[in-house]
């Protein structure tokens, strides 16, 4: 199913994931192949809309969207570069306006994040698929 997404910059789109997909990170790499594992749908970057926004910032493109059944959304953000206070910035205000827009932590929005290395766990990956997605697949559950 086409989507909107971010615009591809190979500055940054260098990892390529098992079905050919380029993306930013060897993170978002084990991350996109895991979930590519399961019967989901999922897009990568794919444009978001923020119905309530502030002003200059009505849009963002979250790393991963898992679209459910019924047709509601599962966001899933994978925060690598903690280490850089800017970017520490601009995460806290996406963090503000997905809560603002219906977005809570553990419900609909999944955040995972690098360790002091730089990696994360596949087994972090699939406990979070099979904790937080899969449970709203097997009910059918309206996130919305």
């Amino acid at each position: 199913m086409p989507y909107s997404k971010a615009p591809y910059d190979s500055r940054y789109h260098i990892h390529e994931t098992d079905s050919g997909e380029l993306v930013r990170s060897k993170s978002e790499q084990i991350i996109l192949n895991t979930l590519y594992a399961y019967p989901l749908v999922v897009h990568y970057e794919e444009e978001f809309l923020y119905k309530n926004a502030v002003p200059g910032i009505n849009r963002c493109y979250p790393d991963f969207t898992i679209i459910l059944p019924d047709g509601s959304r599962i966001i899933w953000e994978h925060l690598g570069r903690l280490d850089d206070p800017e970017y520490c910035r601009r995460v806290a205000i996406k963090l503000n306006l997905y809560q603002q827009n219906g977005y809570v932590i553990g419900k609909n929005l999944i955040l995972t994040m690098d360790d002091d290395k730089g990696n994360i766990s596949s087994a972090l990956v699939i406990d979070a698929i099979e904790h937080y997605i899969l449970p709203h697949m097997e009910r059918g559950f309206h996130l919305g």
